[in-house]
């Protein structure tokens, strides 16, 4: 089919995929719209004549045929392998897959807000998790960035204009029937580093890879202080533990420099909570309950946030959840209506309520 056949100048189609062709200052650019769909080609061409208009749109500087494969594989990856933590490291190349599944070929300057919509919405029809859809739109996004920042791209990132899924958090933490339990089932385990493991983790709520990294160099036994080297994000921060973590340590005979020197412990923990018949319970829980824990003992939200090695306030309240206990000593702490009652009719006493009228001594106008 020709463009004219179309009806709209610019629009063609080739098979059943619509195309589109449009003049910018470096000359004519033909590219795929990726859409059966007449009325979302018209939409991706008018988008794009905009952006070329606007002086947006997102050119390449050097190669104009870079794809997102090429910035992904050739660029973004081998950059991310030394500046991200292993485990952010491992995430981005598995969300690298599915994301050059759909837009690889697509070439990096001409991606539309349209065809990120599009690509969210195919995976969720895949039935992909929200949460997993996000995650490989935050690389979509911190990829286009950082090629913008390295000088390899000019423009808006249009993946920056399409919204994430509000996802739903896990809300799961330990009874204390779940503690014990736990905690039990980890002292007959094979594995004799699990019990303190699992309880620094309660007591000091590091990440997994944090406590398999712990070194007995990043223990301050005397100021009661654990040493995180490379956090997430690759951040540093010092966390205070209290006299029950220090006990924990010390009985922790040294083999080595690491402190929990053993390869892996996710077995041997599953192994644990399947025998203490936990249901949905992960080792990252464990965060959540030194979270929620803080909180139920009156620490206050940055406290709880530095504690964590969080940056924002909303990182934070994802781990804080509600325990049925802490929901009961909150409203048993409320003052007794009588006792209030009586103060404030003591200084109401003579207040003035309206023109002309007090409240005098009337203990039947008495606030609650």
């Amino acid at each position: 089919m020709s463009e004219n056949d179309s009806g709209v100048r610019g629009l063609y189609r080739r098979g059943k995929v619509w195309w589109m062709s449009y003049a910018t200052s470096r000359g004519r650019v033909r590219e795929s719209c990726q859409t059966h769909s007449k009325r979302r080609a018209i939409m991706i061409l008018e988008d794009r004549r905009s952006q070329v208009l606007r002086g947006t749109f997102l050119g390449v500087r050097g190669s104009g045929r870079m794809t997102l494969h090429s910035l992904l594989y050739d660029k973004y990856l081998p950059w991310a392998s030394t500046a991200k933590a292993a485990s952010s490291y491992r995430r981005d190349t598995y969300s690298a897959k599915r994301l050059c599944e759909h837009l690889g070929d697509q070439r990096v300057r001409s991606l539309s807000v349209e065809q990120i919509e599009i690509y969210r919405q195919r995976r969720i029809d895949e039935g992909v998790m929200q949460a997993t859809c996000n995650r490989e739109l935050a690389l979509l996004r911190h990829c286009v960035n950082k090629a913008i920042q390295w000088g390899l791209l000019s423009g808006d990132n249009p993946a920056g204009k399409v919204k994430s899924f509000r996802e739903r958090h896990r809300v799961r933490f330990l009874s204390q029937d779940e503690r014990v339990r736990l905690l039990h089932a980890c002292s007959q385990s094979s594995q004799p580093l699990l019990l303190p493991l699992v309880k620094l983790a309660l007591l000091s709520g590091l990440r997994s890879g944090e406590l398999h990294a712990l070194r007995w160099d990043d223990l301050d036994l005397q100021g009661g202080t654990l040493t995180v080297r490379h956090g997430k994000g690759d951040k540093s921060r010092i966390v205070p533990v209290n006299a029950e973590a220090i006990i924990i340590l010390k009985s922790i005979n040294r083999t080595s420099d690491l402190v929990f020197s053993i390869g892996s412990f996710k077995h041997s923990f599953m192994t644990a909570v399947r025998l203490a018949e936990l249901e949905n319970f992960r080792f990252h829980d464990l965060r959540r309950c030194y979270a929620t824990a803080l909180l139920t003992e009156g620490a206050d939200l940055i406290t709880v946030r530095d504690l964590l090695g969080h940056a924002e306030i909303p990182q934070t309240l994802i781990y804080l959840a509600s325990s049925q206990d802490r929901l009961r000593r909150a409203v048993d702490n409320l003052p007794k209506l009588d006792q209030q009652s009586d103060v404030v009719d003591d200084t109401l006493e003579g207040v003035r309520v309206g023109e002309g009228h007090t409240l005098g001594t009337h203990r039947a106008l008495a606030l609650p």
